[in-house]
């Protein structure tokens, strides 16, 4: 742009007693004007990287304005850097959709058409906008952190266009240029043998890619949602049948419990049964049960017939003793005379069962 300064250099040398400042007036009247910022351009991005380009335009130095859309981003500058923003973003977007599922096969991959290697001095906040801006697994270039900055691996057009976005940020005014059509896809071409590697200094150790922590790879996180919910779904189930568990043992408990019960008032009912046994048995165990003490065992007796009520449990009892006393009894033996002993009075109750 040709400065106006015509009128301004004509009224400054007419003065003929300033002529001590006439070699400073020239400098003054012919410095440019600041360019023209009227070049304004939106672009569609994905929401985390259209933060990361606003991001790096938005520090009060540089001198590019940028507006957040809902879309992506607004931007308004010169036209050089409106164009340097623009081919910015399509390195930001040129392999976008592409499914990552390996970053270092990523760079293996891209690492022979990186054939320029350059360092950036940044400072920290910048630095790290940078990186957030380039740390996409999608984007074509390796960027790693430095002390003082950055370094940056890429083709060498994109190399050109990391620069020029850097030099933006650094607050320096870029001039127009043309854009540089996007290079288009070189056929395969076969394998040439391996030459000789002549021998030089050793590789340097390959750096791992950086990062974004805004970066939005949507498969790893949509991949990170289904583990979480496949957690979540085993912890509900062992809760479902931990709960089931605990039931089915509360029913058992209750069960048992009640069967219990039952068998407790079955055996706590009296139930009046006969037993028939020889004289001397049915003595023997008459007297057993007879005394008033005895309050569980009601006996009476009608000849060699013991009528017992008692509870089931006792009569589980009296029914061992009478099969020790029948399994006691000896076959031939001749049956002692016993004298006849005087009992207590017997305390008859009509009879039910017959044992």
């Amino acid at each position: 742009m040709t400065p106006n300064c015509s009128n301004r250099s004509r009224s400054l040398w007419s003065a003929p007693l300033i002529v001590g400042l006439a070699l400073l007036v020239p400098s003054m009247a012919w410095a440019a004007d600041p360019p023209a910022r009227d070049a304004e351009k939106s672009f569609e991005l994905a929401a985390p990287k259209a933060e990361a380009v606003f991001n790096l335009l938005a520090p009060q130095d540089v001198k590019v304005m940028v507006r957040r859309t809902p879309r992506g981003v607004d931007v308004r500058g010169t036209e050089g850097e409106v164009s340097a923003v623009e081919s910015f973003i399509d390195l930001l977007t040129r392999e976008e959709g592409r499914r990552v599922d390996s970053v270092e096969a990523f760079i293996a991959e891209l690492r022979p058409t990186w054939d320029s290697q350059k360092s950036y001095k940044l400072p920290p906040g910048k630095a790290s906008a940078l990186i957030a801006a380039l740390g996409f697994n999608d984007v074509p270039v390796l960027v790693s952190p430095e002390p003082e900055g950055v370094q940056v691996e890429a083709s060498k057009a994109d190399q050109e266009t990391v620069a020029q976005m850097i030099e933006i940020m650094r607050g320096q005014d870029l001039k127009a240029k043309a854009r540089k059509p996007r290079p288009a896809p070189k056929p395969d071409k076969p394998e040439k043998p391996d030459k000789p590697e002549k021998p030089g200094k050793p590789e340097a150790p390959d750096r791992p890619r950086a990062h974004s922590p805004q970066s939005n790879d949507v498969a790893e996180r949509v991949a990170e949602l289904e583990r979480q919910v496949e957690r979540l779904g085993r912890q509900v189930e062992r809760l479902i049948n931990a709960m089931n568990r605990q039931d089915d043992d509360q029913n058992r408990d209750r069960g048992r419990d009640r069967a219990r019960r039952d068998r407790r008032g079955d055996d706590d009912r009296l139930i009046d049964r006969r037993y028939r046994l020889p004289q001397d048995h049915a003595d023997h165990l008459f007297a057993l049960f007879a005394p008033d003490d005895i309050t569980d065992v009601i006996i009476s007796r009608e000849g060699n017939q013991l009528i017992i009520r008692a509870s089931e449990r006792d009569h589980r009892t009296i029914r061992q003793l009478v099969e020790m006393l029948k399994r006691g009894e000896t076959k031939g033996k001749e049956p002692s005379e016993k004298k006849e002993r005087e009992h207590p009075p017997a305390k008859l109750l009509p009879s039910s069962q017959t044992g």
